[in-house]
Formats: C-alpha cells, structure tokens, sequence
C-alpha cells in the first residue's frame, strides 16, 4: 500500500505542475497563441517526463 501511495503522490505532483501552468496562463491573460506557447515551452517537457516515468511504474 505504501507503494501505491508514493507512485500516486508522484503522478499527482506532475499533474499539479500542469495545472500550475495553466492557472499562469489564465492570472497572465494570455492570448490562445500566448497560451500554445507556454504549453510547448513549460508542459511539453513536463508531459514527455510523466510519460516515461508511467512506462517505468506502470509495467503490465
């Protein structure tokens, strides 16, 4: 069980950071362009490390 949580807690934590993007964006106000270039620039890096680490924790 405690392994579960900490993988939880970690995926939660990538999750968050994305959504940490997303309240800049709307605090900034930014444009549908403005906000494609933040997604590129600050989540795409974050999507592309959750998607290796899911492969490594979540094996079937």
């Amino acid at each position: 069980m405690k392994e579960n949580k900490k993988l939880a807690t970690e995926a939660l934590l990538q999750i968050q950071s994305l959504y940490a993007i997303e309240r800049e964006a709307d605090e900034q106000k930014l444009s549908l362009d403005e906000r494609k270039k933040l997604r590129c620039e600050k989540a795409y890096p974050i999507l592309v490390t959750f998607e290796k680490w899911l492969y490594e924790n979540y094996k079937s």
